[in-house]
């Protein structure tokens, strides 16, 4: 689902992502300016943060990349802007507030909180096939989180890469995968996980 959210003090996205001392450092907040910022998920690579205005397109909506290498300052298919004024606030709020943003980011695209979850959340588990080495669990994409093991099925044929085996140090010896779910001591426990295109990170 959609995350839309106004950059203010009290907004809940931005509470629930960043600590009090960390929305003391802010910089620059969002004016009282009617557009929002919005994350969501429909198979796009990095974490991007889009324009929405309320006049605006429902498609290629204007974003900037937060992800690590993929930053690179600029508004991506800003063709599709509406307000050039709204633009400029949208870039310099982001700009400003870079670590911010990537926090929220992470939480919304990473799936930060289905660690601290009271449920169980859904891993790949690859077995070593000559029986050396314990299983390599891979946290699945938020986006498959609900879905589970049939996300899984219809991924793994065409996107999905492998992780390396702890012993041999490399992917050969491991199977397919399964998918598996852990509970959240378990899960945190963890540390690889899937991008929303199935690479291995």
């Amino acid at each position: 689902m959609p995350e839309q959210f106004k950059f203010h003090r009290t907004n809940s996205t931005v509470t629930k992502a960043l600590t009090r001392i960390e929305i003391q450092a802010v910089t620059v907040w969002q004016g009282d300016t009617d557009f929002m910022f919005e994350f969501h998920t429909q198979h796009e690579a990095g974490w991007p943060c889009y324009l929405r205005e309320p006049n605006g397109p429902n498609r290629n909506l204007p974003k900037m990349n937060l992800k690590g290498e993929a930053w690179t300052g600029t508004l991506i298919q800003e063709a599709s802007v509406q307000d050039q004024r709204k633009s400029l606030e949208f870039q310099n709020v982001i700009t400003n507030n870079l670590a911010a943003f990537r926090k929220m980011a992470d939480r919304f695209y990473e799936g930060v909180e289905v660690k601290s979850a009271s449920g169980p959340a859904w891993f790949v588990m690859f077995s070593c096939t000559k029986g050396k080495a314990k299983p390599v669990y891979v946290r699945i994409p938020a986006s498959g989180q609900n879905l589970g093991s049939a996300f899984w099925s219809k991924n793994r044929q065409t996107k999905a890469g492998k992780p390396n085996c702890p012993i041999h140090k490399k992917s050969d010896c491991l199977d397919v995968g399964v998918a598996a779910q852990l509970q959240p001591q378990e899960a945190m426990k963890q540390p690889l996980k899937f991008s929303e295109e199935l690479t291995v990170s």
